[in-house]
């Protein structure tokens, strides 16, 4: 999934695809599933959970 489609979603929905992301990058370095295959899963959490830092600093603005 895109960046760009992860700043889309609802923050349940980020949620989700976060339990889903941990589990994959779990089983596939549980299996020893091959370098590619754990780096990818591994890239595909952090873009998760970048995406719920941003949508979370989007819901409390900074005061000044």
């Amino acid at each position: 999934m895109l960046k760009e489609n992860l700043k889309e979603l609802p923050l349940d929905d980020l949620l989700i695809l976060l339990a889903t992301s941990q589990k994959n990058f779990a089983v596939s370095k549980l299996y020893k599933q091959g370098a590619d295959v754990i780096q990818q899963n591994k890239n595909q959490l952090e873009k998760v959970q970048k995406a719920i830092v941003d949508k979370r600093e989007n819901v409390f603005p900074q005061k000044k």
